[in-house]
């Protein structure tokens, strides 16, 4: 192969992406997806619903189904974000052949809870869907808002049209941050404010050591060794976020949020629980400094082993190399203590 053509960008693929709104309590608010840490492209980030561009949704009968002023090349971005917005957001963009109005929250409901575990699992079809229940897609709600092309470095691109869409006010109901919805509504401004302080993260990750905690009754030692092997796999299943939260840097001369302080030191209860049953007669600071340099010592450990480079040690190795260290150093301190 030459070398020309080993540098050759990816070519993108189209792609919709769908910014959904509603007027909140409080102003605007957007509704949003978390990405499951499986999914090879922006895996756990926090993103408006979308997807690629099926050929599906290219059929001709779209002309008919999904009535619009755009030409045919454009039509299947909006086919695809009508599909993406049932398929993640649980609303149905879309009216009955003949009305006026737009499917209601009982009907959107039940189509939700006929169609899209088939849909995602791949055994029907948004177009067998739309036929079948006589609905015209709303793509009158669909106004174009930008178009981002992936840059020709990246090896996965993307050709993508975003979308604004007013969600159904009264499909909101049905389907307002329900746990099947994988998703939640929330302010662009707090949007921003927690990604900023990795504050979505910490919720994650808050759960994963809860869990670890939870999961049985071991020695405070071996709850202490739980809690440092799911801190690794955790940073492992989402290592983009994981180091975005330890790496962002305030802007000069701005101080971290208290908030946002309270919120990371909050994961140290999981740590300082089973160290205080096993010092039950250290005091409160001298606890929080041990607690502390225990997570520091993992977390060392963790953001070396997988550092995808040289020093990259296999998964199964460096959990048990955590284990080990973690016995090690509470040993170290029982015996310290005696």
């Amino acid at each position: 192969m030459s070398e020309a053509a080993k540098k050759a960008p990816a070519i993108p693929r189209p792609a919709a992406t769908v910014v959904i709104l509603r007027d909140g309590s409080d102003g605007i608010e957007v509704f949003m997806v978390v990405r499951h840490h499986e999914i090879d492209f922006a895996s756990g980030a926090l993103v408006f619903p979308g997807g690629k561009v099926d050929d599906a949704d290219a059929d001709l009968a779209w002309e008919q189904l999904a009535p619009s002023s755009a030409s045919p090349a454009e039509r299947p971005f909006l086919v695809a974000s009508a599909r993406e917005t049932f398929e993640e957001a649980g609303l149905m963009l879309a009216r009955r052949g003949g009305s006026p109005d737009l499917l209601g929250a009982e009907a959107a409901q039940r189509l939700v809870e006929t169609y899209r575990a088939r849909l995602i699992a791949g055994n029907a079809s948004f177009l067998d869907l739309v036929r079948t229940e006589n609905l015209r897609l709303a793509a009158d709600l669909m106004v174009p808002f930008a178009h981002w092309i992936t840059p020709e470095s990246q090896p996965k691109r993307f050709d993508t049209r975003f979308l604004l869409v007013s969600a159904p006010v009264g499909q909101l109901g049905a389907h307002d941050g329900a746990e099947s919805v994988e998703g939640f509504w929330i302010s662009p401004k707090q949007a921003l404010q927690d990604a900023k302080a990795g504050t979505r993260t910490l919720l994650r990750l808050d759960k994963v050591l809860s869990a670890a905690v939870s999961a049985g009754n071991p020695s405070p030692q071996e709850t202490l060794v739980r809690i440092a092997i799911a801190y690794c796999d955790f940073a492992a299943e989402n290592l983009e976020l994981w180091r975005a939260m330890f790496e962002h840097r305030m802007e000069p001369g701005k101080e971290v949020p208290d908030w946002s302080v309270d919120d990371q030191l909050q994961l140290f209860r999981h740590i300082y629980a089973p160290l205080a049953a096993l010092f039950p007669d250290r005091g409160t600071e001298e606890l929080g400094i041990t607690a502390r340099s225990l997570f520091s010592a993992v977390h060392g450990m963790v953001a070396l082993g997988l550092e995808q480079r040289l020093v990259a040690v296999p998964l199964p190795a460096l959990r048990k190399e955590i284990a080990g260290l973690v016995r090690a150093m509470i040993d170290g301190l029982i015996a310290r203590a005696a």
